[in-house]
């Protein structure tokens, strides 16, 4: 008798649908690429129709994940309506947010709400030190740990800007934070990173430097 063979599968990009609520970005991120890009999305006031995204999703199923991004992804006006809705079509949602911003001015109902829309939604956090306080990001983190919220990422990209002071707050912190190198940029300003070896991260499918 032979035991079966154990056969590994590479790991595959699922499809999913991305939803990216508003144009609004600032360019205030250290590390941004699109400061010389010849597309106008400073201060872009351009946000999706949440009813009519709602509606077309209804009648014109797409059976994947979900992910919301912006801008950040929480200013739209009607970000709860779209959550509400999107959870009554999709089993699983991921949101990328930087936890700043109005949405989160009353962090304790903001935090309720997560906790209602339950595991099924999932967190992609980023630190942005350039406009928030890093003591404000780890106070937050952990508040939404202890509410069992489902974080899959406690992050900040790595670049030659970045404080080594807060580096070492947030590393001593133990929240789950770590340094990704991908969407950042080296001292010439070329878009990190150059090999795989540069990659600093858990999720170095989402970049290929071979692509390029």
């Amino acid at each position: 008798f032979s035991p079966p063979m154990k056969i590994k599968i590479p790991f595959v990009n699922k499809p999913y649908l991305l939803l990216i609520t508003n144009l609004f970005c600032n360019f205030k991120c250290s590390y941004c690429i699109q400061k010389k890009s010849s597309l106008d999305v400073r201060y872009n006031s351009k946000k999706i129709d949440v009813p009519a995204v709602l509606e077309f999703l209804k009648h014109n199923r797409i059976d994947h994940s979900v992910k919301l991004m912006g801008g950040e992804a929480t200013i739209h006006p009607d970000f709860e309506q779209l959550m509400d809705g999107l959870l009554g079509l999709y089993c699983k949602i991921t949101i990328t947010s930087n936890l700043n911003g109005l949405w989160y001015k009353k962090f304790d109902i903001a935090l309720s709400k997560m906790q209602a829309w339950g595991h099924r939604v999932k967190w992609n956090t980023t630190f942005h030190p350039d406009f928030m306080d890093a003591d404000l990001y780890i106070e937050r983190i952990r508040a939404l740990r202890e509410a069992n919220i489902n974080l899959s990422q406690v992050a900040t990209t790595d670049t030659p800007d970045l404080d080594s002071e807060i580096i070492k707050k947030l590393s001593a912190a133990d929240i789950g934070w770590k340094l990704q190198t991908f969407t950042g940029r080296n001292p010439e300003g070329l878009l990190l990173p150059k090999s795989w070896s540069d990659v600093n991260t858990d999720y170095p499918q989402l970049y290929d430097p071979s692509d390029r």
